[in-house]
């Protein structure tokens, strides 16, 4: 086998390996049901490779986790902006909230309601226009 082979032939080769160690393992066992039988160890010659269930193998390493996407921190308010203004979806109709409060706002990112799925958040001005964009999704 080398490094390069494709995966499929190395899936191949490898259930091969595995059916032919399954293989071995029954033998093994009709030898013992034989030496049973008869009393004494049957004339059977151990195989010269050795298996590999009988070979130690290094330990693999867990596969790491994806991290979790963690909630985006919203800034507090600067001079000249009033509010958040918040675009929903919610039952599939886009509406629009204007917040003041951060931490609220903040509570809202950490657990939205079920039905409710938050695609933008912007500031805006005192005559009620956007200013800057603080999050798309």
């Amino acid at each position: 086998m080398t490094p390069d082979m494709p995966i499929d032939e190395l899936v191949a080769i490898n259930s091969l390996l595995i059916k032919r160690e399954s293989e071995l393992s029954r033998l093994s066992q009709i030898e013992r049901s034989v030496s049973e039988i008869l009393g004494q160890r049957y004339p059977f010659e151990a195989p010269k490779e050795p298996l590999p269930s009988t070979q130690k193998r290094k330990a693999t390493k867990a596969k790491k986790r994806p991290k979790a996407k963690k909630t985006p921190k919203i800034r507090r308010l600067k001079q000249g902006e009033i509010a958040y203004r918040v675009t929903t979806l919610e039952h599939g109709e886009p509406k629009e909230q204007d917040l003041i409060d951060v931490s609220s706002l903040q509570a809202l990112l950490e657990n939205p309601l079920p039905h409710c799925r938050i695609q933008t958040i912007h500031t805006i001005s005192e005559d009620l226009t956007p200013i800057d964009r603080l999050l798309d999704q």
